[in-house]
């Protein structure tokens, strides 16, 4: 009895396990009107620079069907009718699909059955026609160009900026709405959002997509992104300079903030209003928490040397100042505000001992309340 209850469970086992497998698989079932004679139906890839053919299959009374396997992921394919022209991409995973519709309009066959290709049809929905309005906008943008018309320019480029808000919107609409499509990090990958729109949008998606070949990839590029960009973040380490404090003496930075427990290096300029205005805040945490070892250096986008002296001593800012009263083209400034989407101030990076930013951009309460708790804690 026991023996016959193992088998049992045995055969159990080796049918779900032959029911898996065979989920795994495609099936593309096709039936195209008007292909009266037999042909040929193609299925293939596009690898890098070379397009591999899977499969080959007869088509007659414009019937075909092809049967292959797939890994757990949704891959690219691309159907072809010998004698029609143009091919039909696929974005499948394991399933029965449907590939119906005329040979009259073959590149605008119904394909249902797959939920990853479905994905890929709702997103070419929403941007597939403001794509094209994009594209005849830019020819005649061209044509206007050519003739330097003035008036048509600065109109068709007004409506050609709208076209591509429009169009950036959708995709972002898409990736948020659909968090757990695969299809959602290619369409982050290929958009021409800043990176750090692109990061965001991917730290919102579903496990299974951050960790499939297309999430993969994805990651991969924001790594590199970011390093190509050179922006400071959370757990960075500040590079290292030498600046003139305000005496004319050389300050370096790895120097200045060895010995305190935490320092904050603040950006900021005589004319900056926003910074002027932070500046009590930051006088009033700096005498709280000195004693405590805490410091500031403030590094100035001043380019006038009494615009800068005067505005030290009118804010009483007690504190190391320093600055090569070059602006946006000074080197520190380049360096340590790299990678942002546009430039401004005031901008700062609280950082300890060893010079590992430990936050960025905290201002008022929100900086004194972290200062103080990683003083006491």
């Amino acid at each position: 009895m026991e023996m016959r209850r193992i088998i049992i469970l045995a055969v159990i086992l080796l049918i779900n396990k032959i029911g898996i497998a065979q989920n795994k698989s495609i099936t593309i079932t096709g039936t195209i009107a008007g292909l009266e004679k037999p042909t040929l139906a193609k299925l293939f890839q596009v690898n890098g620079y070379k397009t591999d053919t899977l499969a080959t299959t007869n088509i007659i009374k414009g019937k075909f069907n092809f049967r292959l396997t797939n890994k757990s992921e949704p891959t690219f394919y691309f159907l072809k009718i010998d004698g029609l022209m143009g091919a039909v991409t696929l974005f499948l995973n394991s399933g029965n699909v449907e590939v119906s519709g005329s040979a009259m309009q073959w590149t605008k066959v119904s394909i249902k059955g797959s939920a990853s290709h479905k994905d890929y049809e709702v997103y070419h929905y929403m941007v597939d026609s403001l794509e094209q309005q994009g594209q005849e906008l830019s020819t005649k943008l061209s044509k206007a160009l050519q003739l330097q018309d003035s008036l048509t320019i600065a109109e068709l480029d007004k409506h050609l900026k709208r076209i591509i808000s429009e169009y950036e919107q959708r995709q972002r609409d898409f990736v948020k709405t659909h968090s757990d499509s695969f299809y959602a990090p290619i369409v982050i990958n290929n958009a021409k959002w800043h990176w750090l729109k692109k990061r965001e949008l991917f730290r919102g998606l579903s496990v299974r997509v951050k960790d499939s070949k297309y999430g993969l990839t994805l990651a991969k590029n924001l790594v590199k992104w970011k390093k190509e960009s050179g922006l400071l973040e959370v757990n960075d380490t500040i590079p290292g300079f030498i600046a003139s404090n305000s005496n004319g003496k050389n300050i370096e930075v790895k120097e200045a903030i060895k010995s305190n427990k935490l320092t904050l290096i603040d950006f900021w300029a005589s004319w900056c209003s926003p910074c002027r205005e932070e500046n009590p805040l930051l006088v009033k945490t700096y005498n709280q928490n000195k004693k405590n070892g805490f410091d500031i250096l403030g590094i100035s986008l001043d380019e006038k040397d009494a615009d800068w002296k005067q505005a030290i001593l009118k804010d009483g800012l007690l504190w190391e100042q320093v600055s090569d009263l070059k602006g946006w083209a000074s080197p520190i400034t380049k360096q340590y505000l790299a990678g942002m989407p546009f430039n401004f101030i005031p901008q700062n990076f609280l950082v300890d001992a060893n010079g590992k930013i430990l936050a960025r951009n905290l201002r008022g309460d929100a900086l004194g309340k972290m200062i103080n708790d990683l003083l006491h804690k």
